[in-house]
């Protein structure tokens, strides 16, 4: 069958931006998954290194990973039971994806696999992210008869998020990513928007940024099970991120590191504009790292999105975004930046300082419910003009 103009109108567009970065936080305390893909895999040289960094990933996803050796992982998500979720694309340029390390002998499974299945008839289910019980997830799919994204998210999220779903639902939502105590992130191509008493300062500070000067995310992930871990990276090569400080000596932050040049590179062989990776790392020390772990809402705070009071509603609490971290300045307290110039050795402020910056110490860092699930889908066509009679159910 096939493809309308626009479709190859989009499909051309995705080619030029280069690569996307994927990133999980795995089920347990510092366990980390990265890795990297160009946006569209079919363009990809048979010879194009697939790296990828690991750290304590659960032993059923490792296996199913590990079958998958040579594919891009476009997308891997994994809930507190270790039931795991992949996207990927093999090496016949087929795009696919499975599910496993399911307890099927156990009880009885959670709503997400239920709404999994029902997507899953029509559609292609391209990205999933758990959050912090397996009540709590966003599932999105593309429908491949009418080149649209599909979404179901279930009923446990925060009233506030899932206000902010509803309003964003036509315009290409690319995942939304949840955190403790109702902290959340939502994201498309030229916007963002996010709510939490959890999300630490040093995430709100580059989030404000990002949307003052109109970056876009390439992605963002925040841990479930952890307030004060992230990661975001924007397309310009900004990566801000913050981990247990025992894994920045360990081989998964070299790998890490080789990970963001992979994509970088990409980015800059698919544009004439050329991108300067700019890290910005944060290592949580054990008391920070236990403090994050067990936060615990304040239900009686107003709920903010942006920094912007809605008022108490559905439990959802959060604070006011402070001003944004100044691009070219030093981070807080005079901790330095980390660049490398387009794919070249790490920099702390212009100077060569090998290939594992130093991060920010924790220290140095200041730290409702719905009554069904919904599907919602935002049409290609839409974008560049087209009839759209699609109705949402």
């Amino acid at each position: 069958m096939s493809l309308p103009a626009f479709y190859y109108f989009l499909d051309r567009d995705e080619k030029v931006t280069g690569g996307v970065l994927e990133f999980m936080f795995g089920p347990t305390a510092q366990s980390y998954y990265a890795t990297s893909y160009p946006y569209k895999t079919r363009y990809a040289d048979k010879h194009d290194v697939r790296l990828d960094a690991r750290h304590l990933l659960p032993s059923t996803l490792e296996a199913g990973l590990s079958e998958l050796k040579g594919c891009y992982i476009m997308n891997v998500a994994v809930n507190r039971q270790g039931a795991y979720f992949i996207y990927f694309s093999g090496n016949d340029a087929r795009i696919s994806n499975r599910i496993g390390g399911l307890n099927l002998s156990g009880p009885p499974q959670h709503k997400w696999l239920q709404d999994y299945d029902n997507m899953k008839r029509e559609n292609d289910i391209s990205s999933i992210s758990f959050g912090e019980t397996d009540e709590i997830y966003f599932i999105r799919a593309t429908s491949p008869v009418k080149h649209e994204w599909i979404y179901d998210w279930s009923r446990a999220v925060s009233w506030l998020c899932d206000k902010a779903i509803k309003r964003r639902q036509n315009a290409a939502i690319r995942s939304c990513t949840f955190g403790p105590t109702d902290g959340w992130v939502l994201y498309g191509k030229d916007w963002h928007e996010w709510d939490g008493l959890a999300l630490p300062k040093t995430l709100k500070d580059a989030l404000e940024e990002g949307k003052n000067k109109q970056w876009t995310i390439n992605k963002v992930v925040l841990n479930p099970r952890n307030s004060r871990e992230y990661f975001l990276a924007y397309n310009n090569g900004h990566v801000y991120y913050a981990f247990h400080k025992d894994v920045f000596d360990k081989e998964f932050h070299k790998q890490f590191l080789k990970v963001l040049n992979e994509w970088m590179d990409r980015k800059n062989k698919a544009t004439s504009e050329k991108y300067r990776l700019e890290l910005h790392p944060e290592s949580l020390d054990e008391e920070a790292f236990e403090l994050a772990a067990s936060t615990t809402p304040a239900a009686e705070n107003p709920g903010h999105v942006n920094g912007q009071n809605y008022g108490t509603a559905g439990g959802a609490t959060g604070y006011n975004s402070t001003n944004a971290i100044s691009a070219a300045a030093p981070l807080p307290n005079g901790a330095p930046r980390v660049d490398n110039n387009a794919g070249g050795a790490a920099h702390v402020n212009g100077k060569p300082v090998g290939s594992v910056p130093p991060p920010v110490s924790s220290s140095q860092a200041e730290g409702g419910r719905r009554d069904r699930a919904h599907s919602r889908g935002f049409s290609l066509a839409k974008l560049f003009g087209t009839s759209d009679k699609r109705k949402a159910t």
